[in-house]
């Protein structure tokens, strides 16, 4: 499961989401869910423990390679078709 997927069902808002996992800024944590930021090891392991194994680094690894492969002109919306 990705990290939005997650932050979703557990109807967190970004900023609500960045405080549980004691990050400064929301958007950061948004950086982390888009791909855009490889989060360190110890996020991975607390994503995986909150999310009770639901999201693990496998998880962080294809939103990453979702991002990369994703031309920068276009919008998210645009690539997902």
């Amino acid at each position: 499961m990705r990290l939005r997927e997650w932050r979703l069902t557990q109807k967190l808002t970004l900023a609500q989401a960045a405080d549980q996992f004691g990050i400064p800024h929301a958007r950061t944590f948004q950086r982390y869910e888009t791909g855009a930021v490889v989060p360190d090891a110890p996020f991975v392991l607390k994503a995986f423990e909150l999310s009770d194994g639901a999201v693990t680094g496998h998880d962080f690894y294809l939103q990453r390679a979702e991002f990369l492969s994703t031309p920068a002109d276009l919008t998210p919306k645009e690539a997902a078709e």
